[in-house]
């Protein structure tokens, strides 16, 4: 059961129990953070989307179009994420803050959830939107 449906805010504490929640991060993590808009052509989103853009200390959302998608049973199935080689590299180019137009940023058949994983304990935000 998917139950995390709607826009939603991640913090380190959603992965890690000793991770930082919501209120213990500072607010220019979540707030007037410069934005940059990625619209990727594949599927799943791999980091080639995201070469050669600025991305340090910016929010970094994923414009997926799997919205259309919304209120039917296609929604939940296929659909888009991010894999862990892009989760690293958003890591590396210092992002403030990661959201993906979908219904999980990671793919929902990997248990491990590298993406939360590794954008979290980095204490970068995740937005599913």
């Amino acid at each position: 059961m998917v139950a995390n449906t709607g826009t939603n805010l991640d913090s380190p504490f959603h992965r890690f129990t000793d991770g930082k929640d919501l209120s213990e991060l500072p607010l220019e993590k979540l707030a007037n953070l410069p934005g940059i808009c990625i619209r990727p052509k594949r599927y799943p989103v791999d980091y080639d989307a995201f070469e050669g853009k600025d991305l340090a200390e910016k929010a970094v959302l994923v414009d997926t179009g799997w919205s259309a998608h919304w209120g039917t049973d296609q929604y939940f199935e296929g659909a888009p994420f991010l894999t862990e080689k892009s989760a690293r590299f958003l890591e590396q180019n210092r992002v403030g803050l990661v959201g993906l137009g979908s219904v999980n940023i990671d793919d929902m058949n990997d248990k491990q959830r590298p993406v939360h994983s590794i954008l979290l304990q980095n204490e970068i935000p995740v937005v599913d939107i």
